[in-house]
């Protein structure tokens, strides 16, 4: 009986002594105060940003509004975009992480003002020495809202803003389970810059101004260029969303 007694003292111990480790290392790294207590706002940023985007939309739909006659109807055609995408983040977030090339990718469609995009992008973030902190696969989700300027030739400039999530996958098994994934809101301005290439391809480059909502802000002003491919709206999806 004392032997089993002694057994189950030096189990709780010792799983105590993981449990210690476990939340010392999942805890000790410096993203953590930017990922795992997102309560806090940058208010100053997000009224700024938020100014911006009203700017930005406010001089674009007065040109784009003159050009309704000769724009596409609402939900007649879907772009389709894919290419690379190269990040840079504040100080704060690069002075632990170091973004590699990652990808991108939306689908857009006009809308009865501008056009509206479903856009994904993903770049993994490599902790930085002499103590580097856990990988993580950052994975972006946005909502996109733009308003094309006047044409020229076979040149288009848009400007808008987007809302959305960011992921946070942490590549470190040591963390618990249950903090390797975080996910956050973000929101911020963007534009878009194409030309049209022959049988429907085109060549875009686009800009974004991101702040990912944590406790400490971090913002990110990706950078993405590639292919687009633009073809009619199949009928029942037009009608689905008319």
């Amino acid at each position: 009986m004392a032997g089993e007694v002694a057994i189950a003292a030096a189990a709780r111990r010792r799983k105590r002594s993981e449990d210690n480790k476990l939340g010392q290392r999942s805890t000790s790294s410096p993203l953590a105060g930017f990922v795992h207590d997102a309560r806090g706002v940058n208010l100053r940023t997000s009224w700024l940003i938020s100014v911006a985007a009203a700017v930005l939309a406010g001089a674009a739909t007065e040109p784009a509004l003159a050009q309704t006659a000769t724009s596409p109807p609402a939900f007649s055609r879907l772009t389709i975009r894919a290419g690379g995408l190269w990040q840079t983040t504040d100080s704060r977030l690069a002075d632990f992480y170091k973004p590699s090339t990652g990808y991108s990718g939306e689908v857009s469609m006009p809308f009865d003002v501008g056009e509206f995009a479903l856009a994904v992008e993903r770049a993994t973030f490599t902790g930085q020495e002499p103590s580097p902190h856990p990988d993580f696969h950052g994975t972006v989700g946005m909502l996109k809202w733009r308003m094309p300027l006047p044409s020229v030739g076979p040149f288009t400039v848009a400007l808008g803003a987007h809302t959305g999530a960011m992921r946070f996958s942490f590549q470190d098994t040591v963390i618990a389970s249950g903090l390797r994934k975080e996910m956050e809101l973000l929101f911020g301005v963007n534009a878009a810059a194409s030309v049209r290439l022959p049988a429907n391809f085109s060549a875009f480059m686009m800009g974004e101004y991101t702040h990912v909502h944590l406790h400490v802000p971090v913002h990110l002003a990706p950078l993405s260029a590639g292919i687009g491919y633009t073809l009619t709206t199949p009928g029942w999806l037009k009608d689905f969303l008319m």
